[in-house]
C-alpha cells in the first residue's frame, strides 16, 4: 500500500499555515537581531581595545609628570629649615634696622 504523500515541488506550491509564517517572521528577526548583537559586540571589544590604549597612555603622562614635579622636602630638611628661620629673622630684622637708622640720619643732614 502506497501512501499518499506530496512532492516538494507540490509542497513549495502549497499556502503555508499562519504559524509556520510566524515561525519564518521570528526567524528572520531573530537572524536580523543576532547581526545587530554581532555588531554591538565587536564595537564594545574596540571601544576596550581603545580605553586600555588612553589608560597606557594616562599612565604613562602620569609618570613623567611625577618625575619632573619635585619632591616634596624631608622632615629632616624641613626640620633644618626651622631652626634657620629664627637666625635669619634675627638678621633681617637688624638689616631692616640698619638701614631705617641710614635714611633717618640722611634725609636729616
Amino acid at each position: 500500500m502506497a501512501t499518499a504523500t506530496p512532492s516538494r515541488a507540490s509542497a513549495a506550491q502549497t499556502p503555508l499555515s499562519p504559524a509556520r509564517i510566524s515561525r519564518l517572521q521570528e526567524k528572520q528577526e531573530l537572524s536580523a537581531l543576532n547581526d545587530r548583537l554581532a555588531v554591538y559586540i565587536d564595537r564594545v571589544r574596540s571601544l576596550e581595545l581603545e580605553n586600555d590604549r588612553l589608560l597606557v597612555k594616562v599612565s604613562e603622562k602620569e609618570e613623567v609628570t611625577t618625575r619632573e614635579v619635585p619632591t616634596l622636602p624631608s622632615r629632616s630638611f624641613v626640620l633644618l629649615l626651622r631652626s634657620i628661620n629664627p637666625p635669619v629673622r634675627v638678621v633681617f630684622t637688624s638689616r631692616v634696622a640698619k638701614c631705617r637708622v641710614f635714611l633717618l640720619t640722611r634725609t636729616s643732614s
